[in-house]
């Protein structure tokens, strides 16, 4: 069979090795999808290292119109500039934090943090990033919590960190998400 890649036919539609290939016949299941990415924002502020102690301050990641996304793994960087974590304290903030980090999905609870303990006990993967004493990162694989399956949103749902004490003696405190971003067809809209 003759290499026949890029080939126009006369009815306009374009051959590839022995088959032809109509837009029309693809189904409206297989669309776009593009890569997740992105840090939990509030406004246009990344960094968590915020008072939320009187007044809760929410990150939030909200799922766009017409969208739903699939979140494989989240990431978190927490930098406090000393050489070492203690289980008990959260970041170098000594001891257990009052109300904690509240992890919600759609604006239900899914984890509370208030030590390091608790964050690596959510994430599994918390250790020491390389370069530097207090710096660690964290990645929590959504696949391994939740019977193998990524977390699911649908268009205007959110991921949401709640900072619910004072955490501005942290230098940086970062929450990022990956996954996967796709259309809704729009007969399912």
């Amino acid at each position: 069979m003759p290499n026949n890649i890029g080939k126009t036919n006369l009815d306009g539609t374009k051959q590839y090795t022995g088959m032809r290939l109509w837009i029309r016949d693809i189904p409206d299941q297989i669309l776009a999808s593009q890569s997740l990415n992105t840090y939990l924002l509030q406004a246009t502020n990344s960094n968590m290292n915020v008072n939320g102690s009187s007044t809760p301050v929410s990150y939030i990641y909200t799922v766009p119109a017409g969208k739903c996304a699939f979140i494989v793994r989240s990431f978190i960087t927490l930098e406090d500039g000393i050489a070492a974590l203690s289980p008990g304290d959260f970041g170098a903030i000594s001891g257990a934090l009052s109300n904690g980090v509240q992890i919600n999905l759609n604006g239900s609870e899914i984890a509370n943090w208030k030590t390091n303990r608790e964050i690596r006990n959510t994430m599994f993967d918390f250790d020491e990033q390389f370069g530097g004493a207090g710096s660690y990162v964290g990645r929590w694989t959504h696949t391994r919590d939740y019977n193998g399956n990524p977390l699911f949103l649908d268009a205007g749902e959110t991921f949401e960190c709640k900072i619910r004490d004072d955490l501005t003696d942290l230098d940086q405190f970062l929450f990022r998400l990956k996954g996967i971003v796709k259309d809704i067809p729009k007969h399912l809209r």
